[in-house]
């Protein structure tokens, strides 16, 4: 890309998010960032690997999260109970760093993490958000997994929960409101092939307009 441009996707779970952004990093040759190199970055803090694997499969319900939420503060700065940073937000404060690290050397594709909001003041983000519909999202969970239609849905319906609550603690919005992103689209109505090939397009006159200014 010419000018830097920074793709955050964000996905509601079984819309094949990580295939469709590996795939439009690869396109332009550019890196690609998700769960795996974050965890890296955090564990490069001295954060254990089976700490932040326990923290971020935690269920929204749990104590850790009730409890966090009886608290005010800004981005990283919510504290528990007993006066400390909790660790969650220890590694949230990794994870923004990390973010506008890899955003301040070129262009890349980042998926989750709150990127979107972390990046907001950036004129060069281009916020997607990808969905599909229920029974479309459970083929492709059931075929991924090896799970029956059940348990496809029970994950849908966890991760799912789960990125909304972690997206409205650290950032105040609301995970998937229109207005939080430039594109929206659904991949269950086009297909991986046709939803890249609509946000590949997006992405690239995005591009060559900030060429233009």
């Amino acid at each position: 890309m010419k000018n830097n441009t920074i793709v955050c996707i964000s996905r509601e779970c079984g819309c094949c998010g990580r295939e469709i952004g590996q795939r439009l990093a690869s396109i332009h040759n550019i890196p690609f960032y998700d769960k795996q190199q974050v965890m890296e970055a955090v564990n490069k803090s001295g954060i254990g690997k089976e700490i932040f694997e326990a923290i971020d499969n935690q269920n929204v319900n749990s104590l850790l999260f009730a409890l966090a939420n009886k608290f005010n503060g800004t981005i990283g700065g919510k504290y528990s109970a007993s006066g400390t940073v909790s660790m969650t937000d220890r590694i949230f404060v990794i994870i923004n760093e990390f973010i506008k690290d890899i955003a301040s050397k070129g262009s890349c594709v980042i998926l989750g993490r709150c990127a979107d909001d972390i990046l907001s003041d950036y004129n060069n983000v281009v916020k997607i958000f990808i969905y599909a519909d229920l029974e479309e999202r459970t083929k492709v969970v059931m075929k991924r997994e090896n799970v029956n239609e059940k348990t496809a849905k029970k994950i849908i319906k966890n991760t799912d929960r789960n990125r909304s609550a972690y997206y409205h603690y650290y950032t105040g919005e609301t995970w998937g409101k229109r207005d939080r992103y430039d594109l929206i689209i659904n991949s269950g109505l086009l297909g991986v092939d046709g939803t890249l090939d609509i946000i590949n397009s997006f992405v690239t006159k995005f591009d060559d307009l900030s060429t233009e200014k």
